[in-house]
């Protein structure tokens, strides 16, 4: 019981973390309620298996491949219109499919993964903003 709400604290900081590194201060919750809610239903995934499949054959990888599906429909919709009218990146809607994937990697018990995970998403923000700065100086102005 301990184990798994340390995976629960662990996933909605790591979703925060997330949030704060893609810069989608709008919703650094739903970052964090999304890595948190997919720990659940890996969870509840692995408690099945457990407790029933004397009884029935059981696959637990089949709701967190349903969760990762619906966060990249989340995703879409959040891509087209987000508050306001204003218009998401895609790289909102990617960095939270990549918190639906971490809230996997700490259900199953793989935590190290997921901050393993969490410094590569920095990384790829990191160097695509000094790209982006490195580059827009030196265009030609008219």
């Amino acid at each position: 019981m301990l184990e798994y709400l340390l995976r629960l604290v662990c996933a909605f900081f790591l979703g925060l973390v997330m949030a704060r590194i893609s810069n989608a201060y709008q919703s650094r919750i739903a970052f964090g309620l999304i890595t948190m809610g997919t720990v659940f239903v890996c969870l509840i995934s692995m408690e099945y298996l457990h407790k029933y499949t004397v009884f029935t054959i059981t696959d637990p990888g089949r709701l967190a491949a349903q969760v990762v599906a619906i966060v990249g429909f989340i995703g879409t919709g959040l891509f087209i219109m987000g508050e306001n009218g204003h218009i998401w990146t895609l790289s909102s809607a990617a960095a939270m499919w990549v918190c639906a994937v971490m809230g996997i990697l700490i259900g199953v018990g793989l935590m190290k993964y997921a901050l393993i995970t969490v410094l590569l998403v920095y990384l790829v923000f990191y160097i695509s903003d000094a790209l982006g700065k490195k580059g827009s100086g030196s265009k030609n102005q008219n």
